[in-house]
């Protein structure tokens, strides 16, 4: 009898099989030798006296059960323990994938649960930079439409400002020819001085060339010393190359006059008149820069271009056109299909 192995679990088992498997071999063999046994003792029998023959087979058997009785002990030892190892093998195993199966649960259970508290701060997150970029898409429309204001706003200064600095230029250019001018008729300057101070009547002024006279002032009109159409700002160099300013027409009268002048020039023509919107949109002025609303307001504007519905951006500056019955309206200043504007000598 060999006792068994120190392993445990399956192997165990395997061993304790292999173990009943060899004495069940020995019992068959036993068997077999007992057999051979019995055959030997009928053969004692026929050549040995009864006595010896009892006493001899007796021994054999009696040898042969003590080994039976012990090959059963062995194979019922071996029995037990094959039960005993196979039960706790099977509790082992049952307790494991137990414990495995809960181990499992619980760790898929918490990865459930951190998946879940992941996915709601993912979405929260996504949300909160959706949000962001909405905001920060929302400033930038806002900047760009901001940026486009100042845009415009600075293209009509710009422009403006060009303005300004042609008819700058224009009477930088022009100054040493309206210095010798104003030299040369000095003495006529004299005496104007002198009829103003004196409310002497324009009949005892004297009237340069070119120039006629109306209602006690000196003009220059749009044709005369070879007047030629011209834009807003050089209708108003005109008038200082010639020693004049543009005439400011100061009632319903002048107006009037303005209207004849134009219808005298003849058919589809148009007069410049010195005011304009150019320096702050919708507040019109004179070139002296004297308000011009109270005076412009007296006079026939065209329905569709009146002076209370005020003007386009684009269109500053006030002139006569014959084509609309002699109405005002407004243009854009760099329009040079125009007449200059009346010059007078003040």
């Amino acid at each position: 009898y060999t006792s068994l192995p120190a392993e445990t679990g399956f192997d165990s088992v395997l061993y304790c099989l292999r173990y009943q498997l060899t004495m069940l071999i020995k019992l068959f063999l036993s068997l077999a030798l007992l057999n051979l046994l019995i055959g030997s003792g009928q053969c004692l029998e026929d050549n040995t006296s009864e006595p010896e023959y009892s006493s001899a087979v007796r021994g054999v058997i009696h040898e042969f059960v003590t080994v039976l009785h012990s090959m059963q002990s062995d194979t019922s030892e071996n029995i037990k323990s094959i039960h005993i190892a196979t039960s706790e093998y099977l509790r082992n195993m049952q307790s494991a994938t137990s414990v495995n199966i809960q181990t499992v649960m619980s760790a898929l259970s918490l990865q459930s649960a951190n998946t879940d508290a992941n996915s709601v701060s993912i979405i929260d997150t996504v949300d909160k930079n959706n949000q962001i970029l909405q905001n920060h898409s929302e400033l930038l429309s806002s900047q760009s439409e901001l940026l486009s204001s100042q845009s415009n706003e600075i293209s009509s200064l710009k422009e403006t400002l060009e303005n300004i600095n042609n008819v700058l230029a224009e009477i930088k250019n022009n100054t040493a020819y309206i210095k010798p001018n104003m030299e040369a008729n000095n003495e006529t300057t004299v005496m104007l001085d002198s009829d103003i101070e004196s409310n002497i009547d324009i009949s005892h002024k004297a009237v340069p060339s070119g120039f006629t006279s109306y209602n006690d002032r000196i003009v220059l009109l749009p044709t005369a010393l070879g007047g030629t159409m011209l834009t807003w700002s050089d209708s108003v160099i005109r008038c200082l190359h010639h020693g004049a300013v543009p005439f400011i027409p100061k009632n319903v009268d002048d107006f009037k006059y303005i209207q004849q002048v134009n219808s005298d020039i003849g058919s589809g023509a148009g007069i410049w008149l010195p005011a304009s919107d150019q320096g702050e949109e919708g507040v019109t002025k004179w070139t002296d820069g004297t308000d011009a609303s109270t005076t412009l307001k007296l006079f026939d504007w065209m329905s569709s271009n009146g002076y209370t519905a005020n003007n386009a951006e684009d269109q500053d500056c006030v002139n006569v056109w014959t084509a609309s019955d002699n109405k005002l309206e407004y243009d854009p200043c760099t329009r040079n299909n125009l007449w200059p504007m009346i010059c007078e000598i003040i």
